[in-house]
């Protein structure tokens, strides 16, 4: 069976070990020992950010992050900003070639990238920028393949409303795909972007019949409404479900019926993801077997061999994949 990891952050998911190294490396331990006494899971990225310094850092945390990954398949997603003197565009070129090397050097893996779009720092014009720059490297390299919506679920948005609907419908609109975060907190916020986003899938396809499947993913839909429900049944839009991270976050208990059973009880519409996984503290290859302890797999394929079903599942999955 082939594992997926559909939803892996760069800054959350590099080795405990790089991290150290990387400190000595640009003569910041104190850094890293912030990060290990750190008890605020969230302000643990302050300390990472602080480590991580130069493209050449972002270039070998892709590495590592390939590296250490329990999954056949998985897309890594990044925030690219300028770093002292160097632009984002060394960013982006140095996350690429880390992908390039990975793949090169673990030709038993796929690993391709997502540009992120931080709808708290972001404006349309920025998000533009982004979408841009993820289709001109689809073209060039072939390692990035989509665009990512994040950001503080908490914090204040700058991208949301029209903006948001325009940035979501430009996305579309290119050959690359569209993972968005979605549901990730009980809020009027939330619910009206969320409903936003789904404007803007379902106007893609059904006023421009444009093509959504093995273009579009949903992130996290824990929080979700009856209406939301329905729009994303009828048109089939996967979900990406990190189980560490939601068990840690309190957005479900163990033990209890998850979320997304509520939407989809079947596998072929769910993918797995670790997240952070520095953070969280959970692999690829796990989190994908506790997706699966509580999805079902379809009726029509019951009555096929255990192998049989691994395939087919997994054949539906990577069509998911960007």
């Amino acid at each position: 069976m082939l594992i997926f990891n559909a939803h892996v952050h760069l800054n959350g998911s590099m080795s405990e070990e790089y991290l150290e190294v990387t400190a000595r490396r640009n003569g910041c331990t104190e850094h890293f020992q912030g990060f290990l006494a750190e008890t605020d899971l969230w302000k643990k990225f302050s300390w990472i950010h602080q480590i991580i310094q130069t493209p050449e850092d972002i270039k070998l945390a892709t590495l590592d992050v390939v590296k250490h990954s329990t999954a056949d398949i998985l897309e890594i997603r990044t925030t690219a900003k300028a770093m002292g003197r160097h632009s984002v565009d060394a960013y982006i070129q140095a996350f690429v070639e880390g992908l390039r090397e990975a793949n090169a050097q673990y030709p038993q893996k796929r690993a391709r990238g997502l540009l992120s779009i931080d709808r708290t720092k972001h404006t349309l014009s920025d998000a533009k920028q982004i979408i841009d720059a993820a289709v001109a490297e689809k073209k060039k390299s072939g390692m990035i393949v989509g665009i990512d919506l994040s950001g503080n679920f908490v914090g204040p948005r700058k991208l949301t409303g029209d903006g948001l609907y325009q940035a979501v419908m430009y996305a579309l609109q290119q050959d690359i795909g569209a993972a968005l975060h979605v549901g990730e907190i009980d809020s009027e916020d939330e619910r009206r972007d969320f409903d936003t986003i789904l404007r803007a899938v379902q106007d893609y396809k059904e006023k421009q019949q444009g093509k959504i499947y093995g273009k579009v993913r949903f992130g996290h839909a824990i929080y979700r409404t009856p209406e939301q429900d329905e729009i994303i049944r009828k048109l089939k839009i996967p979900v990406e479900v990190c189980p560490s991270c939601h068990e840690v976050l309190d957005w479900w208990k163990k033990g209890q019926p998850h979320p997304i059973l509520s939407l989809y009880t079947h596998r072929t519409r769910v993918l797995a993801g670790t997240d952070d996984n520095l953070l969280f503290r959970c692999n690829d290859k796990d989190e994908q077997h506790k997706l699966d302890s509580f999805l079902h797999v379809p009726e029509k394929y019951a009555q096929l061999s255990e192998d049989a079903q691994h395939e087919i599942i997994s054949a539906k999955r990577k069509r998911y994949m960007f």
